[in-house]
């Protein structure tokens, strides 16, 4: 396996186990929330995620988008790639839904980041570029509804604790 495959296999590995985990992170925030608005919006952010890790599974299958997309990362140091997105902000012990909702916000911020950089490193035709750009836009999407669940849990902040 040359570098730029290397590097392409663990990108790509190292967002779906990221997408992977964010599933497992918007199904266990719903238990920490208040309200059915606001599980229903952690159900739906859940959902997405998981629509994420099939988005980023066909590109690694589609092997003319994997040499495309392998050509377009080469600026991307190798350590950069292997951390990125490797242990992203996981919900703390005790945490009330306010403190859910700052971590949740922190994790799509590092993945619209993440997907951001690698938007720009493709050409916007290509169909990495494309991916990258929608799920880069999707990242942004999930911190406006997460900013949603916040101001709905400052009012049940004390409801949440108990």
């Amino acid at each position: 396996m040359g570098a730029q495959q290397y590097l392409l296999s663990r990108l790509l590995d190292n967002a779906i186990r990221f997408e992977e985990a964010s599933v497992a992170f918007y199904k266990e925030a719903r238990s920490r929330v208040k309200g059915s608005h606001a599980r229903h919006i952690l159900d739906a952010l859940a959902a997405e995620e998981q629509q994420h890790i099939k988005r980023l599974t066909n590109l690694r299958n589609n092997t003319d988008a994997a040499a495309e997309l392998a050509l377009s990362i080469t600026s991307l140091p190798a350590a950069e790639v292997a951390q990125t997105l490797a242990e992203p902000p996981s919900i703390p012990t005790g945490a009330d839904a306010q403190a859910v909702c700052d971590t949740a916000r922190q994790r799509e911020n590092l993945a619209y980041q993440f997907y951001h950089d690698l938007a720009k490193k493709a050409d916007p035709d290509s169909i990495s570029g494309r991916v990258f750009t929608f799920l880069a836009t999707e990242e942004q999407t999930h911190m406006k509804r997460v900013d949603e669940i916040r101001h709905l849990a400052d009012g049940s902040d004390s409801e949440s604790r108990s």
